[in-house]
Order: structure tokens, then sequence, then C-alpha cells
């Protein structure tokens, strides 16, 4: 695609309200954009919450509707922290943190 009818869209998603642009990033008019701060405070309560939940993990979307107002944020985190390995999806539904994981891993290890 053209540079300009690229450049043509984006700014046409704009003005119709779809995207909303910030500097040189766009994103979805939805999406709360939250600064660096916060976005760390929530990847650590998100990770606090996987831990948490240890070997016996709830669904993850019922984790991640426990932020309720910041839904959107925290989903967008989550697949951030899935992509780092912080987080490790094992199924459709199941997501454990790395940690729990390796503490797993350790005493498999030191029973064998």
């Amino acid at each position: 695609v053209p540079d300009t009818l690229f450049q043509f869209v984006l700014n046409q998603l704009v003005q119709k309200g779809v995207l909303k642009k910030d500097k040189e990033l766009y994103f979805l008019a939805e999406f709360h954009h939250i600064h660096a701060k916060e976005k760390e405070t929530l990847a650590k309560e998100l990770e606090e919450k996987f831990l948490k939940e240890g070997l016996t993990p709830r669904n993850y979307e019922e984790v991640l509707f426990d932020f309720k107002d910041k839904y959107q944020a925290v989903k967008e985190l989550f697949q951030a922290l899935i992509r780092e390995d912080r987080l490790v999806k094992v199924s459709e539904k199941i997501v454990y943190h790395r940690n729990v994981l390796k503490e797993v891993e350790e005493k498999v290890k030191s029973f064998l």
C-alpha cells in the first residue's frame, strides 16, 4: 500500500473517531491510554494475581475481569507478559506464572 494512501486512511479513521493518535502512536478509541508508570503498576498487580492463583488457576479471563474498568489495558499487558515469558499459557484458558512452574519443576527434580 502506498504510504500516502495509508496515511490518508489513518487520518480518516482518526477523524471518524475509530482511532486516536498520541504523537506517532495510533490506538483504538476505546483503548484507555495509560502512562508507563501505571502500566508498570498494573503489570505487577497482574503478575501477583497469577502468582496467588498458584497451581489451581482460574480461567485467565476471570483473572483479567478482576480489573473491571482497566480490563482492556490489562488484557494488552497480559499479552505482553505472555510474550515476555513471565506468564505461561499451557492451554486455551489456563495460564500459570513462570515462577509457579519453576517451583513445580524444582520439586519434581528433587523428588526424582
